[in-house]
């Protein structure tokens, strides 16, 4: 089994608001509680973590945050070290999309490239388009979030479970739990046992 995870990455310096808007939409699913993380580890973005995110659910709840907090959001989903999928939504659309990985004939999917020149207006990025366009084409996808990581000064390698094991971090930031949890689901938190054990190779992000 390969490493999985899934992220969301707001263009935002209003960390409240993005919380605001996020506690109006509903859980990325409904038949458990979901439980999320949301702050800012760097300025100009909130990150939020789900601890049932995911490729393939990602890319909707992007749509969603983008619509109720009118910025920019980067979805980040990588499955397997087989395929990375990533986003950009505006108003509630997806408006440009990178799908690359080894496994995407296994999945039966087509390569994406993304326009790095709409990554870099869309985001309102400082870093040069042919400098991007270089990080997309790298045949690597475990190398493309790292150096993307670099390129966007944002944790990319980064899941809801590597917070639940670090207290301290997790502390800082914001818990929201939805789906009909309970008080007592909130305080047990792991003890749930409900969703898949996401594999991280490193605690916090890839360095």
């Amino acid at each position: 089994m390969g490493t999985k995870f899934g992220n969301l990455q707001v263009r935002s310096e209003d960390t409240e608001a993005v919380i605001a808007a996020f506690r109006e939409l509903p859980a990325a699913v409904d038949w458990v509680p979901s439980r999320y993380y949301i702050g800012s580890f760097t300025p100009g973005w909130v990150s939020i973590l789900g601890d049932e995110y995911g490729w393939g659910n990602v890319v909707e709840e992007a749509e969603n945050v983008s619509s109720l907090t009118g910025s920019p959001v980067l979805s980040v989903g990588y499955f397997d070290d087989d395929v990375l999928e990533l986003t950009v939504a505006i108003n509630g659309e997806t408006i440009v999309s990178h799908v690359a990985g080894p496994g995407l004939d296994v999945y039966g999917l087509d390569a994406e490239s993304a326009d790095a020149d709409t990554l870099v207006r869309s985001l309102k990025l400082t870093v040069d388009a042919a400098e991007l366009q270089d990080i997309l084409a790298d045949p690597s996808i475990e190398e493309t979030v790292m150096r993307l990581e670099e390129a966007l000064n944002v944790p990319l390698w980064f899941m809801y479970d590597a917070v639940q094991h670090e207290k301290q971090l997790g502390a800082s930031l914001e818990h929201i739990v939805k789906g009909g949890a309970s008080k007592q689901s909130e305080d047990n938190g792991d003890e749930l046992g409900i969703i898949d054990r996401y594999v991280n190779r490193n605690t916090l992000k890839r360095k």
